[in-house]
């Protein structure tokens, strides 16, 4: 039902080039809501992105939190939907990755944030991977998520390898027979909205947790 596209992820995202912008910018650029999604990036940072020619995601999604009609961060668009189902929709799959600064871009950030020491933590940002998969089932009686994963990674070896796993785990899924199974929830678990629910579904695809966010600072 679902097929996995082939994208390129950097082994090692950084970011070396300096942008050419005057020092009155890096004193006023806004730098609110910093790490609010997890690879939204700031606008300074979509400034050294661009300098760099790293490009940022290859459509608009909505933000639903922020209420912006588009979503800046480099997001790969991982699975897609190639057979349609009457109740079965891939919400969003993505692949995202956040790079940290290195060599004339670093030092640039350093010389400023002396006069603005906020900019630190741009400065101080970790590079970062992540995988996002959600599919929903819809019908008359109610919508909720078959599934819905976000799992945070530092180490690239290890994005690859959980991608992997989960490429293997989604291959020739029987998504009915798994649906019927959720209809019934085991002893311990109330609702759909609770831990423990969520770790269970999880446990069909092979982990514990469904979601694992870690810090870009």
């Amino acid at each position: 039902m679902f097929t996995a596209n082939k994208i390129t992820i950097p082994v090692n995202p950084i970011l070396t080039k300096p942008i050419a912008k005057p020092k009155s910018w890096f004193m006023t650029t806004p730098l609110d809501n910093f790490d609010r999604e997890g690879f939204q990036l700031s606008p300074i940072e979509q400034e050294y992105y661009q300098a760099n020619n790293v490009l940022l995601t290859d459509k608009d999604i909505s933000v639903k939190k922020s209420g912006e009609d588009d979503w800046n961060a480099v997001l790969h668009t991982w699975f897609r939907q190639d057979i349609q189902h009457e109740n079965i929709y891939l919400d969003h799959s993505y692949i995202s990755v956040r790079y940290r600064f290195e060599g004339e871009a670093l030092d640039q950030l350093l010389y400023h944030a002396r006069s603005r020491p906020e900019l630190y933590k741009i400065a101080y940002v970790k590079s970062k991977f992540g995988d996002d998969f959600c599919v929903d089932w819809c019908n008359e009686d109610g919508v909720y998520e078959l599934i819905h994963w976000e799992w945070d990674f530092y180490d690239y070896s290890a994005l690859i390898r959980h991608v992997i796993h989960c490429e293997h785990a989604l291959s020739g899924f029987n998504w009915e027979e798994y649906r019927e199974k959720l209809t019934n929830l085991p002893a311990g678990i109330a609702d759909r909205a609770s831990d423990e629910y969520l770790s269970w579904q999880s446990q069909f695809f092979g982990m514990s947790k469904p979601f694992r966010y870690l810090k870009c600072v």
